[in-house]
């Protein structure tokens, strides 16, 4: 017997059996913590001490027991599309089936890896076909980070999932695929403005192209001019509360009492937009009590402007051809006329329009593609209505 062949033999079966104990024990810490082990709970479902969901949310989604979903992210991801100010689309979300959602579509683009592996940036090339720069949004962490203005932010895991040895957890790459997957993989209640987004599976298309119908027949005055060439666009909740938003503005420029209005029936609308389990035939019967009020307002609003010699319904073109026709009759006013100017959408509201990020738009305006309306020509519109949407 060869004594040095023997130990070669030996070392290399002590090796061979340790390496296949660290790695079992690997896949071993990638798993989800039993149900049993929960030290907290966080939307109706056990945590464990590292803040990962337990078991029994696993089962819930469906989704197998070495994705470890971090609590937290997923928590933040729910109080921000449930509380987005004037763009709130959902009353409630359910996220569990969210997550199973997400699992879903993400399983059918990706080749699963082994009990408790882990993705490299191999495995997860596919996805690049659909998000772009994925691999590298993992590395900065960006990609975990949804951002829609002002305090509607919310992190899904950037300081918890990390890219380690170049693997990032299963986990971390679900969740960061949930971040940009869009209306469509979530599920939950909507909102008014929900389903006029079209983002209810519950309304076909037949009923939402009746209530847009409804809607173009019953347009609250707008604070933007008429487009000088007749065309007529479909009524859209977002140039309508901007456009509430310039009256208010208006409004507190001639009379405090008549901003308060403005600004009430701002925060009215944006209320109705955003109620719970209000079906789209109850909406139609509070936005006619509520168009008949702000219609009111708008009128005595143009007759307080017009006594102070301000009058918004006469485009620029106007304004300038009467000023030169003054001066050629030699008419001269002791008070300086006061001239149309566009005003930008500021008051206590004026940051929405400013901190709507590029995420927000991409996923509405596909939607509202899908609905055959153009969000783009929408907001090129706004432009050259008065609004400065870039301000």
């Amino acid at each position: 017997m060869n004594p040095i062949k023997s130990y070669s033999n030996y070392h290399y079966a002590n090796n061979f059996k340790s390496n296949i104990f660290i790695a079992e024990s690997n896949n071993l810490s990638n798993l989800v913590s039993d149900k049993s082990q929960a030290v907290n709970k966080v939307l109706g479902y056990g945590v464990d001490e590292n803040g990962f969901f337990t078991s029994d949310f696993n089962e819930k989604a469906g989704i197998p027991k070495d994705y470890k979903i971090y609590a937290k992210g997923l928590e933040e991801m729910k109080e921000l599309y449930t509380h987005m100010d004037f763009l709130t689309m959902y009353v409630d979300i359910d996220i569990a089936k969210t997550v199973g959602n997400s699992y879903r579509v993400f399983s059918k683009i990706i080749e699963e890896k082994d009990l408790g592996g882990n993705f490299t940036q191999e495995d997860l090339q596919n996805i690049e076909d659909y998000r772009k720069d994925f691999w590298r949004g993992l590395k900065s962490g960006e990609i975990f980070l949804l951002n829609m203005g002002f305090l509607n932010k919310a992190d899904f895991g950037a300081k918890v999932y990390k890219i380690e040895n170049e693997e990032i957890s299963k986990g971390g790459a679900l969740m960061a695929f949930l971040r940009g997957g869009g209306f469509e993989i979530i599920e939950g209640k909507t909102t008014v403005l929900g389903k006029m987004a079209g983002i209810d599976k519950n309304i076909g298309k037949e009923e939402l192209k009746e209530f847009q119908e409804f809607m173009n027949a019953n347009r609250t005055q707008s604070a933007f001019m008429e487009n000088p060439f007749g065309e007529v666009y479909d009524w859209d909740s977002i140039e309508t509360f901007l456009s509430m938003q310039l009256f208010t503005k208006r409004a507190y420029q001639v009379d405090i009492k008549l901003g308060k209005q403005a600004e009430n029936l701002s925060k009215e609308f944006q209320e109705l937009m955003n109620k719970m389990d209000l079906s789209l035939e109850g909406f139609k019967k509070e936005y006619l009590d509520f168009k008949i009020r702000h219609d009111e307002f708008v009128k005595n609003l143009k007759e307080v402007e017009k006594a102070e010699g301000i009058d918004y319904d006469k485009s620029p073109a106007e304004e300038s051809a009467n000023s030169e026709e003054g001066e050629e009759n030699g008419m001269k006013n002791n008070k300086e006329k006061k001239t149309f100017k566009p005003i930008q959408a500021e008051s206590k509201s004026e940051t929405y329009k400013e901190e709507i990020n590029s995420n927000f738009w991409e996923q509405f305006v596909k939607i509202q593609r899908e609905k055959g309306v153009d969000v783009l020509g929408l907001l090129e519109r706004l432009s050259n209505k008065g609004l400065d949407i870039k301000a």
